[in-house]
């Protein structure tokens, strides 16, 4: 499976983490970034952090932007 790599970003679009990812498509890799952003969500308020202006970007195994999250919209999504 290809390799996919969120790279999450402050608001202030300070780079905090690159996560590598093997998912079947971009498609999954955008929904498994999204899961990953709601978990990310959670965390962030359980230490009292705003986590409304946290991005991810997610790049294919060429280093290619295929989407960016913006954290406020996954907060407003249902999962699934």
């Amino acid at each position: 499976m290809p390799i996919f790599h969120f790279a999450y970003h402050e608001g202030d679009g300070l780079l905090i983490d690159v996560v590598d990812v093997e998912c079947a498509d971009g498609e999954a890799a955008l929904h498994a970034a999204a899961e990953a952003a709601r978990d990310n969500i959670h965390e962030a308020v359980g230490r009292n952090i705003d986590p409304s202006k946290f991005l991810v970007h997610v790049y294919d195994d060429m280093s290619r932007l295929i989407g960016t999250l913006r954290i406020s919209d996954v907060m407003t999504q249902p999962s699934g």
